[in-house]
């Protein structure tokens, strides 16, 4: 199916209907270098919980605990038909109690306890977060004392050039999310800026660059 610029993006953000399972498939195929060099970033510690914010499909778990294979992982997504497709993809890791994939609406952690999780990470989804700030105080919230954020977007010189982002896309200065960081109370951030070779969502070769900026709590 062929999807309008306005059609994609909405797709991106919350990927439903008969072509979800394809629309998951291509972000994993087009992110999953993010994805691994995010997790790699964190040097994530035996019998360690990992939480993370739009999951996708969740074929990037297999390489999570190849890390680390004590870790206990959760994961939230808006997209239910992701939720089923990630469920899918992991049934041994969900059968064992390891993983857990959560639908929920956008923000909205308060089932989730203080200080229940040692990392979160999350990948080209800050985009779409209607309220950066709050997100950044409720994991602030949920990691335990020292515990590591690390997100990863597209810098915005990237971002902004492509068709498919100029509806329902907000991107970001890296410094815009060094300012979340501070004020939700995180200390030690650093960032870093990688290149890739990629494919577009419509399929073409680009080099894209990328931030991945990480901090812990204090």
């Amino acid at each position: 199916m062929k999807y309008s610029n306005e059609e994609l993006s909405k797709q991106l953000r919350c990927p439903e209907g008969a072509e979800a399972r394809q629309i998951g498939e291509n972000m994993f195929q087009s992110n999953c270098n993010m994805i691994f060099e995010t997790i790699n970033t964190l040097d994530i510690r035996p019998n360690s919980k990992v939480f993370e914010i739009g999951f996708g499909n969740g074929m990037h778990l297999s390489y999570l605990f190849e890390r680390e294979t004590t870790l206990k992982y959760q994961g939230v997504e808006i997209s239910q038909a992701m939720v089923e497709e990630s469920n899918l993809n992991n049934k041994e890791l969900v059968k064992s109690g390891r993983a857990a994939f959560i639908n929920t609406s956008e923000s909205d952690f308060s089932f989730i306890p203080s200080s229940s999780f040692n990392y979160c990470f999350s990948v080209n989804t800050l985009y779409f977060w209607n309220n950066p700030q709050k997100y950044f105080d409720e994991i602030y919230r949920i990691l335990d004392r020292n515990g590591t954020i690390a997100i990863s977007f597209m810098s915005k010189s990237f971002g902004e050039g492509l068709p498919f982002t100029q509806v329902g896309f907000t991107f970001y200065e890296t410094e815009d999310i060094e300012g979340f960081l501070f004020c939700s109370g995180f200390i030690n951030v650093r960032s870093v800026m990688l290149t890739e070779d990629a494919i577009s969502k419509n399929g073409q070769k680009v080099e894209r660059s990328f931030v991945i900026l990480s901090a812990n709590k204090d």
